[in-house]
């Protein structure tokens, strides 16, 4: 049993076909919960599946889950 949890997204911003958003992915699996804070940018590309593809991502670790 494995489940992923997205929550809290942002966007921190969007000009020339470029996308920067911030989220919190919380994952749970029988070994328990962990979570990060992620920022990802995105390029436009029409070709690709949903019309982006990713073009960095960088995440930080969380400690525990938030009340």
């Amino acid at each position: 049993e494995f489940d992923i949890d997205i929550r809290n997204v942002e966007c921190r911003g969007a000009v020339d076909g470029h996308a920067w958003l911030r989220y919190e992915e919380w994952q749970d699996s029988p070994g328990g919960q962990t979570g990060r804070v992620s920022t990802v940018l995105f390029y436009a590309a029409t070709a690709a599946p949903n019309g982006v593809v990713w073009g960095d991502l960088h995440e930080t670790w969380l400690e525990t889950a938030p009340d």
